[in-house]
């Protein structure tokens, strides 16, 4: 092909996505909000829940979200998406355990403490790097828990359209920009209504949003030893918020 070799230099830099290199997928999850005024009700945590699978084994982990359907009477389309918040305590429990047996499948979080963002930083001031800083953490981690192959897709929830399109600039500019702890070889944003996957990983940030903005811990016990990635951002009280700072958990 004529221009074959520019394509694939485009796609070694980052310049285009890669997607037929794509071993692993890292479905990522919210709880909570990214607002920061707590007088009026915003939460005081953020929780980013992962699920990442090997692509071969998507549909089969898709099938914990069939099982709960099945046990306990939850049928499409009465009931259009499993949701943490919206399940009973034993469904909850159900689905975690069910996550936590599947050797398939690795889980992890990120606990964004709102509440300890310094007035005067970017991140106190503005939403989007709020957001987004983030996702850099977290892309980074699971980059290091795969080695670095370069062989990551990312899937987002995708519920909010503007700031979808802030997260892709700011991510995609990253791509470009740094090494290969940032490289992804594609970016969607998927509708969790229809991606099971987007459910589980809505589960696993529920449980450790419990945990930490309700006191209700019996969830977060659930998957606490399972997960790779622990990751508390800003850690520690009043301390600066720069990635060098953080404190970042990853068990092997």
């Amino acid at each position: 092909m004529r221009y074959s070799l520019e394509i694939e230099k485009l796609k070694q830099i980052g310049v285009l996505d890669a997607p037929e290199n794509t071993e692993w997928i890292a479905y990522i999850d919210e709880s909570g909000d990214p607002g920061i005024n707590f007088s009026a009700g915003s939460s005081k945590y953020l929780v980013y829940g992962i699920v990442l699978v090997k692509k071969q084994n998507v549909a089969k982990s898709r099938q914990i979200i069939n099982r709960a359907r099945q046990k306990f009477n939850l049928p499409y389309p009465r009931v259009k998406e499993l949701k943490f918040k919206k399940s009973k305590p034993n469904q909850r429990e159900f689905i975690l355990n069910e996550l936590i047996r599947e050797p398939e499948l690795k889980i992890g979080y990120l606990l964004y403490r709102k509440h300890a963002i310094l007035t005067t930083t970017q991140l106190y001031k503005d939403e989007n790097a709020r957001y987004n800083f983030p996702l850099k953490l977290i892309v980074q981690a699971i980059n290091r828990e795969l080695g670095n192959q370069r062989n990551l897709e990312i899937v987002i929830d995708g519920r909010d359209i503007v700031r979808n399109k802030a997260v892709e600039d700011y991510l995609r500019s990253r791509r470009y920009l740094e090494d290969d702890r940032f490289y992804f070889t594609s970016l969607t944003f998927g509708n969790s209504s229809d991606e099971r996957m987007l459910q589980l990983a809505d589960f696993v940030a529920g449980a450790i949003y419990q945990n930490y903005e309700n006191k209700k811990e019996q969830y977060k016990n659930i998957i606490f030893n399972h997960c790779f990635m622990k990751y508390n951002f800003p850690f520690g009280k009043g301390n600066k918020v720069t990635a060098e700072n953080t404190q970042l958990q990853i068990n092997k």
